[in-house]
């Protein structure tokens, strides 16, 4: 079995089992490994670190062995619409918000998209965060039907947009849920020191890529040819070749939610993503029951001919693993160290 998660989208990972083993075959039957309607669950120390959701089953009958891909909780907006009436009419509906912060916008369009009868298909086991108060406002009409997938992707990608995870954990009741995180998932470090902990850390490998990385974006919006709405923004401090993208929001018709949007496509790339990874014993110093997407690793590299000495912190974007003991750790700085 593989498995990973990451922080704002969402991860796969595949599992075979093979029949011909009697124990085997009494759990995973056909009924129990059925798509979309079973998860597997992986946990450590009792606790959940990863929930996919069965989507493709794969049998072979000779040998017995059936090999199937799980998705994790992401994999369900693409299919899910914010939408006041979802059926017949919703185009003539509307959903208006107001005074309110991006990260619950992103949970307003979650919970929009589980709204819907019968609540036994919609309705999934999510923990939401609390609404806050805020200066943005939004209205989701009906006849753009907007995938919650594309909403939470607009809202992540504006300028002072959330970060966003789908936790899984046990329910007190003991069936599985996801907690909903959002904004700043800070707030958990860790560390590992590459030249002292060996063979607690393994892998540990640097990359650093500019292929997206510009001094100026123009943002398009609603309209056509020359009434097609524009924002631009530049990074007139940067030191490297001048480099420039149009990027298209799509009927965006906000002047200046396209303005922020732009600014924040300029952030992400203004400056190369370095993304430096190894890999940890799963019982290590830090269990892989405690990592949190969105938390600090300050890691420590001493006497290396390429990295620079000293402490660097960085962000866990992504970890993922096998049913072996050992976990990848994905992390990720803007610019140099």
């Amino acid at each position: 079995m593989t498995w990973a998660r990451a922080k704002n989208e969402g991860r796969s990972g595949n599992a075979s089992f093979k029949l011909g083993d009697p124990a085997v075959a009494e759990a995973a039957t056909y009924w129990n490994l059925f798509p979309l309607q079973r998860a597997l669950v992986l946990e450590w120390d009792d606790v959940v670190v990863y929930a996919g959701i069965i989507d493709d089953v794969d049998y072979d009958f000779d040998s017995k062995t059936l090999d199937l891909v799980h998705k994790d909780l992401w994999s369900v907006w693409p299919f899910r619409y914010a939408l006041a009436v979802h059926g017949a009419g919703a185009q003539s509906t509307k959903l208006v918000y107001n005074n309110l912060t991006l990260a619950t916008l992103a949970k307003r369009a979650v919970f929009e998209g589980q709204n819907s009868l019968p609540s036994s298909q919609y309705q999934l086991p999510i923990v939401y965060p609390a609404d806050a108060t805020g200066t943005h406002d939004e209205t989701w009409y009906g006849y753009h039907f907007k995938k919650v997938s594309d909403i939470l992707d607009e809202i992540i990608k504006t300028e002072g947009g959330p970060d966003i995870d789908f936790a899984p954990r046990w329910a007190a009741d003991g069936s599985l849920e996801w907690v909903m995180r959002t904004g700043d998932l800070s707030g958990a470090t860790w560390e590992w020191d590459l030249s002292q902990l060996r063979p607690e850390v393994k892998g540990a490998k640097l990359k650093i890529s500019a292929d997206d990385m510009v001094t100026r974006v123009i943002g398009t919006g609603e309209g056509s040819e020359k009434k097609v709405l524009t924002a631009s923004a530049e990074a007139t401090d940067s030191t490297i070749i001048g480099r420039e993208r149009v990027t298209s929001f799509q009927g965006e018709a906000s002047l200046t939610r396209l303005q922020a949007r732009t600014r924040a496509d300029l952030e992400a790339t203004r400056v190369s993503v370095q993304q430096p990874g190894f890999s940890v014993r799963a019982d290590g110093v830090v269990p892989v029951s405690a990592l949190q997407l969105g938390g600090t690793v300050w890691w420590h590299v001493q006497d290396d001919p390429y990295i620079p000495f000293g402490w660097k912190d960085e962000e866990l974007i992504e970890f993922s693993g096998d049913l072996s003991n050992r976990v990848k750790l994905s992390l990720q700085r803007k610019g140099s160290f």
